[in-house]
Formats: C-alpha cells, sequence, structure tokens
C-alpha cells in the first residue's frame, strides 16, 4: 500500500512537470521533478475514491493533530462534492495539505490549524491558516513554498499567502471552476 501511495505521488508529479512542459516551461517541469519528496515522519494521506476524498482529507488531519499533539479543525464546505474537483487536482490538493501542514509543524510553533474546502464564487478553495509565528512571504524561500506554488501551478490553481512576523499565516489556494 506504500508502495503505491509512493507511486501516485511520483505520478502526480510526472503529470505537474508536464503541464509545465505543455505551457512551456521547462525550467519548472525539471525543478518539479527533482523536488521528490523524501518520506518524512508524518503518514501520507490515503489514495481515496471521489466519495471518500472529504473523509480521507479529515480524517489525515486528525492523524496529523493527534502525532503532534497541534489542535486542527477541518471545515468542509457542506455543497461541496469530491468530483468538484477533477482528479489531478484532489491528487494536487492532498499533497499540497500534506506540504502545508508540514510547514505548520516544522516552522509556525502554532497553538492551532484551520483547514477548509470551500465554494468560492469562481472555484474551490483550499484554505490552511495557523496562528503562529508567521514570516515575510517576501524574505522567504524553500522547497516547501515552492513545491506548494509549482503543484497549484502545474493544475491552473492559484496560491495566495497572507502572513506577516507574529501574526500568523493563510495558505489559500484557489482551484478555478
Amino acid at each position: 500500500r506504500a508502495a503505491h501511495q509512493q507511486l501516485n505521488e511520483i505520478y502526480g508529479q510526472v503529470q505537474s512537470a508536464q503541464a509545465y512542459l505543455d505551457q512551456g516551461q521547462p525550467d519548472a517541469a525539471a525543478a518539479t521533478l527533482a523536488a521528490v519528496d523524501a518520506p518524512t515522519s508524518t503518514p501520507t494521506m490515503p489514495a481515496a475514491a471521489p466519495g471518500d476524498y472529504f473523509t480521507a482529507v479529515n480524517q489525515y488531519v486528525m492523524h496529523f493533530a493527534a502525532a503532534n499533539t497541534l489542535p486542527c479543525q477541518v471545515q468542509i464546505d457542506p455543497g461541496l462534492t469530491p468530483v468538484d474537483l477533477a482528479p489531478v487536482e484532489r491528487l494536487q490538493a492532498a499533497r499540497i495539505l500534506q506540504e502545508a501542514l508540514e510547514n505548520v509543524r516544522k516552522h509556525a510553533h502554532a497553538q492551532q490549524v484551520e483547514v477548509r474546502f470551500e465554494r468560492g464564487e469562481d472555484g474551490i478553495l483550499l484554505v490552511v491558516q495557523d496562528d503562529g509565528v508567521g514570516f515575510d512571504p517576501a524574505q522567504v524561500t524553500g522547497a516547501g513554498i515552492e513545491s506548494i506554488h509549482s503543484r497549484a501551478l502545474a493544475v491552473g490553481a492559484r496560491m495566495t499567502v497572507d502572513a506577516q512576523p507574529g501574526g500568523g499565516t493563510r495558505l489559500c489556494i484557489h482551484f478555478p471552476a
């Protein structure tokens, strides 16, 4: 099962790289393939059939919360269904969520985290918000935030980061309709 999850992850990165190539961005494609994540201590989100996707998201976040003794809340818009996201978007959203939570674990010193999937006026939003130490987005570069940005771009999504030192962080991924 773990090998299957790793293959799914690699397949998602290959798809992302192909999307970059299709957009004429060979450097971004190379960076995406070079960023194959090494296994971490955080469990991976299980592959889920579309009908089980948000259940898997909730279970993953709750497991993350327990493993890291970090209170987390999950809010899923009741009108949202997994089929509102294409399969590749679900995969990238899962990987983005994993990376975002890893960033919280490693850097934020947060007391709580909120994860939301909500329907916006023109698409679906994934929001990961913490009350941690924050940072200056203009001064921070790193593999985690670059990976999140690359994964979002690969599926036509947009990433915004609202953060400031001492003020927590709000990461928002907008998947267009």
